[in-house]
């Protein structure tokens, strides 16, 4: 009866899991569509979706730069409940307020609970579930990404964007209360077999974790990861209109095909990870990464195109398996501030190095981004290999 009980849990905590994973993706690429109809509600310039991805991204980096405190204090199923009643807050805000000041502080909330969800949810995963479990997580994180876009449009075509914030707030509000009434569950160990054993020492805090180089090793790679991701897609678009001279709908076409390679690379590389092992699968990505990044600096239709399919196929495996093998380079000990941390510097990586690539574009021409992508995916491989070899201790 009691083992019967125990796949039960391993198995809702699974399912929960997942739909966590749906959830982050939900509210993130749901903006874009309704800011035509919030702005001139709000009486807004075209500054005020700025002020909302600044609040958003100022609450996300703070709680999970302090995921690993935070799970030093407060369970992880918790944690999962109370976070995503904040974003179930937030969204129900937005979709009730008048006011343009409380709709930044939802912004806040909102970013506030993500975080602390993708930090303690990746820390969970990393140390009890397979890495093929992390990479199909993160790829539903795209099915949320597709579904929060398509949820939002219908809402404006039958009604308002205030209806489909309410929806995906109830959505958010459900799985609160699912995560509030599993927490106990969260706490059955469900260790899979290739992960580190819990270790027989004193806790770890924030100041240790961000002395040690292997944490350190990993925080920049997630920088220059995220920093390689974002640019790729935001600025796909206006590189192959722009210096390409494709056609819109070839253009727009391009940044489809590296979501979708992304999105189906994560789910494909599920199962490749269990025949060809972390390790060669890390470092078959970060070669196709490189060799993407080269690619998109070659100015023809054809290479545009392989450069697309390539870097999303190459960094899908990238985040999931490097949250997967986390506790192992860092130590068992630090693996939840570490995630923390890695999440907070992807997050720095978004906000920054697409930055960069527009304001060298702005000096120099639409050719610098190609040339931001590459320089940043060859030290993204050159960090891989400085931090292939596992921490022999938890100080790195």
């Amino acid at each position: 009866m009691a083992m019967t009980h125990a796949r039960f849990s391993h198995k809702t905590l699974i399912l929960l899991a997942y739909i966590g994973f749906i959830s982050l993706g939900l509210p993130d690429a749901v903006h874009g569509i309704a800011w035509p109809r919030i702005r001139p509600e709000f009486d807004l310039s075209q500054v005020g979706l700025g002020s909302i991805l600044a609040f958003g991204g100022a609450g996300y980096l703070l709680s999970s730069f302090f995921t690993g405190k935070i799970l030093s204090r407060m369970h992880v199923g918790t944690l999962l409940g109370v976070s995503t009643s904040f974003v179930a807050l937030g969204l129900l805000g937005y979709g009730f307020t008048t006011s343009w000041p409380v709709f930044l502080i939802c912004a806040f909330l909102i970013g506030s609970g993500s975080g602390a969800i993708d930090g303690g949810l990746n820390s969970y995963v990393s140390k009890n579930f397979s890495a093929s479990h992390m990479s199909w997580l993160h790829g539903c994180y795209g099915i949320g990404a597709t579904l929060g876009p398509i949820i939002m449009t219908q809402s404006l075509v039958f009604g308002t964007w205030r209806h489909g914030y309410l929806i995906l707030g109830l959505c958010m509000t459900s799985l609160a209360m699912a995560f509030a009434w599993t927490r106990s569950i969260w706490e059955i160990p469900a260790t899979s077999p290739d992960k580190a054993k819990p270790e027989s020492a004193p806790p770890a805090t924030l100041f240790e974790a961000l002395k040690s180089k292997s944490v350190i090793l990993q925080a920049l790679l997630f920088f220059f990861y995220a920093g390689v991701e974002v640019t790729v897609a935001q600025w796909s678009f206006s590189l192959n209109t722009g210096r390409y001279g494709m056609s819109i709908e070839l253009a727009g076409l391009m940044s489809v095909a590296f979501w979708v390679s992304l999105t189906a690379g994560r789910f494909l590389m599920g199962f490749l990870v269990a025949k060809l092992g972390i390790d060669h699968l890390l470092n078959f990505s970060f070669l196709g990464a490189c060799a993407g990044a080269v690619l998109l600096n070659v100015p023809l239709v054809i290479a545009s195109t392989l450069a697309h399919v390539v870097l999303g196929f190459s960094l899908s495996a990238i985040y999931p398996l490097l949250m997967s093998i986390t506790s192992r380079r860092v130590g068992l000990r630090l693996t939840d501030y570490s995630i923390g941390l890695q999440v907070s510097a992807a997050t720095l990586g978004i906000m920054i190095v697409p930055t960069i690539a527009g304001l060298i574009s702005q000096n120099i021409g639409l050719v610098g981004v190609p040339i931001v992508v590459v320089v940043t995916a060859a030290v993204l491989g050159s960090l891989h290999l400085l931090a292939r070899k596992p921490a022999r201790g938890s100080a790195g």
